[in-house]
């Protein structure tokens, strides 16, 4: 690092603070600072007090830009500070105490801003931690943000997530409604059927899914798009059997109960 780096980098960590230099206006705009402070020319970063006493007892106490805040609004520079002089003293410490409302505004944002990236980036790991796929995050995404702007996320503030209710709501709810659903489209359109058997924690599962076409509306493109689908209709347990008839009754019991429809 060259010699002007490294003295620029010297004084940014000698000007921390809210106030830094005495080109700031907070030191040029206000007619009474005058009054109180002056510029140390050989050192900018550096205020003289023209109210108190330094270590040797003489009036022009030198003290540190960051502190100029904290040094105006103490008691022992108020106390310095004769009586005469008192009112534009108090017009100096609101300058300090009053924030603009731009100021006010503009901070609010700022901190606004940073909270909610603080936010999605607590929200990502969440959803990291739970081994979701990147396509199952932007799914989840795209969901909430939609729902935020129809203004239908109030629900979270007064609904449970206990698995047990979950478990019952999916069961009493959603297999019901799935079914139906099902049901409808497979009757309108051809299909294919499909088993697929799998061992998963030591047990021998069956699944049975359907293949078939859908049009789906695509939010990006603007336009219904075809697509195909794979449903899973049934899963049974085989036991220790995995034969033709173990499949042959696992379909009549569980395919032909559910769906009802003609097969192609």
């Amino acid at each position: 690092m060259s010699n002007s780096n490294c003295s620029k980098v010297q004084e940014q960590k000698k000007s921390n603070g809210n106030y830094t230099q005495f080109s700031t206006k907070i030191f040029r705009g206000n007619p009474c600072m005058k009054e109180f402070i002056a510029e140390v020319k050989q050192d900018k970063f550096s205020f003289k007090c023209l109210k108190c006493k330094d270590v040797k007892g003489k009036i022009g106490k030198i003290l540190k830009v960051n502190s100029l805040k904290t040094h105006l609004l103490s008691v022992d520079h108020r106390i310095n500070t004769p009586e005469e002089e008192m009112k534009k003293y108090e017009e100096l410490q609101r300058l300090f105490e009053e924030e603009p409302e731009f100021e006010k505004k503009k901070n609010f944002e700022e901190q606004k801003e940073e909270k909610n990236y603080k936010d999605y980036l607590q929200f990502i790991a969440f959803l990291l931690s739970q081994r979701l796929s990147f396509c199952q995050i932007e799914a989840i995404g795209k969901f909430l943000q939609r729902s935020y702007k129809e203004k239908k996320l109030k629900f979270l503030q007064e609904s449970t997530f206990d698995q047990k209710f979950l478990s019952e709501v999916t069961q009493n709810c959603f297999k019901v409604a799935l079914e139906e659903d099902i049901k409808q489209k497979l009757s309108v359109r051809p299909y294919s059927l499909i088993i697929d058997n799998s061992t998963f924690c030591g047990s021998n599962l069956c699944a049975l899914k359907v293949r078939y076409l859908e049009k789906e509306w695509n939010e990006d493109l603007k336009m219904d798009i075809t697509t195909i689908q794979n449903k899973v209709i049934a899963l049974s347990d085989l036991g220790e059997s995995s034969s033709g008839q173990s499949l042959k009754e696992i379909i009549e019991k569980k395919y032909f109960q559910i769906l009802k429809s003609k097969r192609i």
